[in-house]
């Protein structure tokens, strides 16, 4: 087996030292957080409305046939104080974002409405024929 020659060992010897004399923390150091202002936004709620659920939902739609965009909603399960009346209304972001963007009122069916409906047909058998 060779030896190797005296100044490569007294070379690797010297870059070995170099690097333990040297902080790691110098080297890798972690990036530095950029501080971020949190979105606010405020909405309007129409009076009179207590707020029952709420969400919050961001979708990937499509602009055209080769570009997408991001359509961020808040949506709101409001009921009346008054008349107990349910409704949702959506908030766009992307828009104005302050007033909803659209309001579903739900309206639940008199009682009578329901007993009067007339029942549903049930379905005809249909006949299974067996191949042996």
């Amino acid at each position: 087996m060779r030896v190797p020659p005296l100044h490569v060992a007294a070379g690797v010897l010297g870059m070995l030292l170099l690097a333990g004399c040297t902080e790691l923390s110098q080297m890798f150091r972690p990036p530095v957080p950029v501080p971020v202002e949190p979105m606010e936004r405020t909405f309007d709620l129409p009076e009179g409305y207590d707020i029952v659920d709420l969400r919050y939902g961001s979708d990937l739609v499509a602009r055209d046939s080769t570009a997408f965009g991001e359509r961020t909603t808040v949506q709101v399960f409001a009921a009346h104080r008054e008349t107990g009346e349910e409704v949702l209304f959506v908030y766009d972001l992307a828009a104005d974002g302050a007033r909803p963007a659209t309001v579903i009122r739900f309206r639940r069916a008199a009682p009578e409405a329901v007993a009067e409906a007339e029942p549903e047909p049930e379905p005809t058998p249909v006949p299974v024929r067996r191949r042996w």
